[in-house]
């Protein structure tokens, strides 16, 4: 929408069309060049030098500057080629404070850093329009040099942050084990499958040792697989427990082999819902153990 109405401001000659383009367009290659340079890794089927680039674009008030607040006829130089030098500048600011300093932005103190200096714009392009031309050139293509050189050198120094490790509950983990459980049921369902149905203590528990988690564990009877575990009861603590709901966490359980110990990764859905994720492998320990593991 902002860049909409940037173009119909820009065909209306409210603002100069230079500016914004100049200024999304160099944070657009400063940074993929910052892609190219790190090695940064593709995402989906988006190579790193185009989707971290749009990240920065399309993040924070970039946008938002480069349209309404870079574009203030009051605050940016007067000529055009001063534009497109303060844009640049601004830019490249931008950037430096996003990848070095300790600051989430970048847009707003760019901005302003870029209005102290136009006035030393102004002043260096004053002159002859034909010499004019030649040295806003030569300025430009330093600063661009200089910024691309200084971009590069800070994402050097950008360690990038190890992933937190991979937490994972398993069958054979002693806190898993504490619980109780005990299955309910156990239909044959006559397609070489059983539905166990199990309950297993959960936070609750702690509370009330009388207060079960119910699951329905489905399992294929021939090859001792689990087709799918499903909570049908949760007595833990309401929009914590329920966490376990998840698809993404329960789909870790489908076609795992149940002869050997089951070991599931407690994700992101889960964080938060260590006990519950506990009730729920202590649900699938006990039908382990009805078949004999």
């Amino acid at each position: 929408m902002i860049l909409i109405l940037g173009v119909i401001l820009a065909i209306r000659k409210v603002i100069d069309w230079r500016i914004p383009t100049i200024y999304l367009g160099s944070i657009f290659v400063l940074t993929a060049a910052i892609a190219l340079f790190r090695g940064v890794g593709s995402y989906g089927n988006l190579p790193g030098f185009i989707w971290y680039p749009l990240v920065h674009v399309l993040t924070g008030g970039v946008v938002f500057g480069a349209v309404f607040m870079l574009t203030d006829p009051v605050t940016s130089p007067t000529s055009a080629q001063g534009k497109t030098i303060f844009a640049l500048g601004a830019a490249i600011i931008t950037v430096l404070i996003r990848i070095k300093a300790n600051l989430p932005e970048g847009c707003l103190y760019s901005i302003l850093m870029m209005n102290m200096l136009t006035p030393m714009i102004e002043r260096a392009l004053d002159g002859k329009q034909l010499t004019l031309r030649k040295k806003a050139a030569f300025m430009f293509g330093g600063v661009a040099i200089v910024g691309l050189g200084s971009v590069l050198l800070a994402a050097s120094a950008v360690q990038a942050k190890e992933p937190d490790p991979k937490v994972f509950v398993a069958t054979s983990d002693a806190e898993t084990q504490k619980f109780d459980a005990r299955i309910d049921a156990s239909v044959d369902n006559g397609d070489g499958t059983t539905t166990f149905t199990v309950a297993a203590q959960g936070y609750h528990s702690l509370e009330d040792a009388s207060q079960y988690n119910i699951f329905e564990i489905i399992v294929n009877t021939e090859n001792k697989t689990i087709v799918s575990v499903k909570p049908t009861t949760i007595v833990d603590t309401e929009y914590v427990g329920d966490k376990i709901l998840d698809e993404g966490f329960l789909a870790q359980f489908n076609g795992l082999d149940l002869s050997a110990d089951v070991s599931v990764e407690r994700n992101d859905a889960v964080t938060g819902a260590t006990y519950s994720a506990r009730s729920t492998v202590r649900a699938v320990q006990e039908v382990r153990s009805a078949l004999g593991y």
